[in-house]
This record gives structure tokens, sequence and C-alpha cells, in this order.
């Protein structure tokens, strides 16, 4: 390929054709005042009634070497605003808030596995992920910066199922940050500020390391439910007659019987089992400690 030069352009001067040349091949650029002196754009203008006014009475060149004047001076301005959804959709086209809407979306679900329920946070990390995507169809994405989230993404649920030193959660944060620096497309002018990526990435680990303390402790908590959680505890008989009786116990009344003293009513007793809806007690025997001054 032959080395662009400067050449005379038709209506334009050296001046013009070198500056031209010089913005293809070392990407140069000059302010608006430089522009007009150098003949690269027509005049400048600080309003649209302005610039309309200042090209009114210039001839234009049509189809078929046909000329025509522009009239522009009095011409009517008709303005299309936005509605709400395209604004929504503007709002949303900015590559800070797709980022953490990511983030928000990926800790959303995050903690609807670590603990199940009614589903709140999964329904907001849904919500986030879906405006986050729309955000991505907007904006110039780059696939390496995909994978590095669908990466962090996988290290983050590891953390959940396999809490240790908080590695899967570290090495998800590393990654998240790198994922923030090739997410977009830099060349077009579009990255993740650096201030929003590094304080976003720690609250992230923060967040993973809890939630896969929440797992660890609901895996191996013991925890008890049911009948079994009344084993070990201590009761008052309301009513006792031999080895059987009554009492009320969580809001509810249960037959019990004795597996060694006789039962009267206002005695302690020790839950010891559970048969059926019976419970197996043993009554307390008070300590017979002797009264104070006695030896």
């Amino acid at each position: 390929m032959p080395p662009l030069r400067p050449r005379r352009w038709p209506g334009c001067g050296t001046a013009t054709s070198k500056f031209a040349v010089a913005m293809v091949r070392e990407g140069r650029s000059i302010g608006v005042t430089e522009a007009v002196r150098l003949g690269v754009v027509d005049d400048m203008a600080s309003s649209l009634q302005e610039a309309l006014a200042k090209v009114d009475g210039s001839k234009v060149q049509m189809a078929g070497d046909r000329t025509s004047t522009l009239r522009t001076s009095r011409a009517e301005i008709v303005r299309d605003d936005w509605g709400l959804l395209r604004q929504a959709q503007q709002f949303l086209a900015n590559p800070n808030l797709a980022y953490l809407l990511l983030m928000l979306g990926m800790l959303g679900l995050l903690y609807e596995l670590a603990s199940p329920g009614i589903g709140v946070a999964g329904i907001i990390g849904a919500v986030s992920l879906v405006l986050a995507l729309f955000s991505l169809a907007v904006l110039p994405v780059n696939a390496a910066g995909l994978l590095l989230l669908l990466i962090a993404a996988g290290l983050f649920v590891a953390e959940l199922f396999a809490p240790g030193i908080a590695g899967f959660a570290i090495g998800g944060g590393v990654v998240l940050v790198l994922a923030a620096v090739f997410l977009f497309d830099e060349a077009q002018g579009v990255r993740v500020d650096p201030m929003v990526a590094l304080p976003t990435a720690v609250l992230v680990v923060i967040l993973a390391i809890i939630a896969g303390r929440l797992v660890y402790r609901t895996r191996h908590g013991t925890a008890a439910s049911g009948t079994a959680a009344l084993i070990g505890r201590t009761a008052r008989m309301d009513e006792g007659e031999g080895d059987r009786g009554r009492i009320f116990m969580d809001g509810a009344w249960w037959e019990a019987r004795s597996i060694g003293a006789p039962l009267e009513p206002k005695q302690q007793v020790r839950v010891v089992a559970v048969d059926g809806i019976t419970l197996l007690v043993e009554p307390q025997v008070p300590d017979p400690s002797p009264p104070d001054g006695n030896a």
C-alpha cells in the first residue's frame, strides 16, 4: 500500500489536506477555532439557532449538477423528546452501571444458593442480570471480559461448597478486576472506572466469604427440629399420677410417662426420649443440701 501523501482536495487548501493525513495516521485532533482557521469546518456556532442563521443563504451541490440555496434563518425547530422508556435505556447504557448490575445479580443468585428461602435474593439477582444484559447489548463488549466474569462466578460458587481460607473468593475477586479491565472496548472510549471496579470487587469478595460461612454453618450445625428438639429439656408437670401425666410445652399438650419415680403435679422432669406422641421423662430430684448453720 503506497504511503499517504498530502494533496490539494477540491475546495481545500494544502493545510487542510495535511491535517486530514495527520488525523488518519496519527489520530490528531484540534479545537474548533483551529478547525475553522484550517478550513476543516465552515464555521462555528454556540447554539442551534445560531448555526441555522449562519448557513442561511449557503449554496449546496445537489444530484444532477443542481445547486440549491438553503433558507434556514426562519426554519421551525421541531424537537422529538425521548419518552420515559428511551430515557431509561439511555441511563442503563453506562459501563459502570452495567458492571454494578452484574455484581448485584451475581450476589443475589449467590445468596439464593447459600440460603434458599422465599426467593427475594434470587429475584433481585435475576432482575439485576436482565438490566445488565440490556446494558451490555448497547455497549461494545469483549468476549474475553464475559468469559472472565463467568470464571469469577464459578469461583464464588465454589466458595459456597468448599469454604476454607477463602481462596476461591479471593481468586474470584482478582478475576473480577480483570473482567472489569477487559469487559468493554476501551478503544471506543468505553471502560469501567477503576474507582468503581476495585471497591466493588472487594465488597463482593467479603460478601461471598460471608455466604460461604453461612452455608457451612447450615450444613454442619447441630440444631435439632421437631420432636428431637424436646430431648434434654426440662419442664414442669401440669398433671401427674403414678407413672403417667401431662405436660404443656411449646404451645401444645403432651402425654408423659415416667421411666423412674412416680410423677406428681408441679414436679420438674427432664425429657429423655419421645415415643410417638408421648414424652418419656425422668423426675428431677431436688438437691438435699443442708440448711445454713447445720453440720
